[in-house]
């Protein structure tokens, strides 16, 4: 690259060939997929960051509120094969009990819940059920499947439960989490709760899902 700098001052002109060095290395970080920012690229430049398709960061975990009711809806109900649907009254009543997922446009493209299953008397085993985990086909393969089942256990610790269970077509997703299968035996009360009013098999011990449990020290907190 030839610069015509002949009758500017020396100290003017390294700063006009510094600008024009910066700015074609910029053209030339774009051209090869890269931004300018704050991050640092492959080769460890700083000043640049990933290339723009990486989106691992264009989305965030967070709290449902009565705003997502209709989002959440629409989302489980997506996946008839995997996830029994949720009425909106059901939502709306538990919706203390969703975390979401946004992207930076502020689309839901996840959600999970939790349920405190029943007990008969004092609580001498609370358990605590981890469901409607949904991710939007377009935004899986991100982690954020992972993030939000993590930050449901998280939320779930702070009540000091025996275990969170979960029944689920994908156990080694959640191997990979920590949970290991039970029987699904030992998980009676769920059964009653859920399981005896589904329409999909005629029992529980025929559905294919499989029973997991991630335990906890009740005292516990994170």
């Amino acid at each position: 690259m030839n610069l015509q700098l002949v009758g500017l001052p020396k100290k003017r002109a390294t700063m006009r060939a510094r600008r024009a060095l910066i700015k074609n290395n910029l053209v030339a970080a774009r051209g090869a997929g890269y931004d300018a920012g704050n991050g640092e690229g492959a080769c460890g430049i700083t000043g640049f960051r990933r290339p723009m398709t990486d989106t691992t960061h264009n989305h965030r975990i967070r709290r449902a509120g009565f705003e997502d009711v209709e989002a959440i809806f629409d989302l489980v109900k997506r996946f008839p094969r995997e996830l029994l649907a949720r009425p909106i009254g059901d939502i709306v009543q538990n919706i203390d009990r969703f975390l979401v997922c946004e992207d930076e446009k502020g689309t839901i493209v996840g959600t999970v819940s939790w349920q405190i299953l029943p007990e008969i008397g004092k609580p001498r085993e609370p358990s605590v059920e981890i469901k409607s985990l949904a991710v939007d086909s377009d935004w899986r393969g991100r982690g954020i499947g992972t993030s939000l089942v993590r930050e449901a256990v998280r939320q779930i610790t702070r009540l000091h439960p025996a275990q969170c269970v979960v029944l689920t077509f994908t156990p080694a997703f959640f191997t990979r989490l920590g949970f290991a299968e039970v029987p699904k035996a030992s998980l009676m009360h769920k059964l009653y709760a859920g399981c005896i009013n589904c329409t999909k098999y005629d029992s529980p011990f025929t559905c294919p899902e499989v029973a997991m449990a991630l335990n906890a020290d009740p005292k516990e907190s994170v």
